[in-house]
């Protein structure tokens, strides 16, 4: 008898609409909230999900910070909670969904020079 056991990442986009000033570079952001941890899976059915985070990255420039599990929760849930610069954490971590343009916002493509829509320099 054979047991497939996995343990996958997970990364999970929570619907959630807010916007703000980002405290990095200062232009207007939404901010996209995303559920992060690890999956233990048997037979590729989700099990148990550990090391669980919420992290919150900002359009503008795709900075990315922590905020409290139970204020993620919360946005999970579809309250309305509105972030401040206090709710967030810096966060230093590996996480990027896809790589945005730090001038624009406009999501491009990791192997891209420069920004299809503003033709910022992304190498810089």
């Amino acid at each position: 008898m054979f047991f497939f056991f996995g343990l996958m990442p997970l990364r999970k986009r929570i619907p959630y609409v807010f916007s703000g000033i980002c405290a990095h570079c200062e232009k207007a952001a939404n901010y996209e909230v995303y559920l992060v941890g690890e999956v233990l899976s048997i037979f590729f059915i989700p099990i148990f999900t550990f090391h669980k985070q919420y992290l919150v990255r900002m359009s503008c420039c795709g900075n990315l910070y922590l905020i409290e599990n139970a204020l993620g929760k919360r946005i999970e849930k579809g309250e309305p909670v509105p972030l401040t610069e206090a709710d967030l954490i810096p966060f230093q971590g590996d996480f990027d969904p896809q790589p945005h343009c730090p001038n624009c916002g406009t999501a491009v493509d990791s192997s891209f020079h420069h920004c299809p829509n503003c033709g910022w320099d992304l190498k810089k």
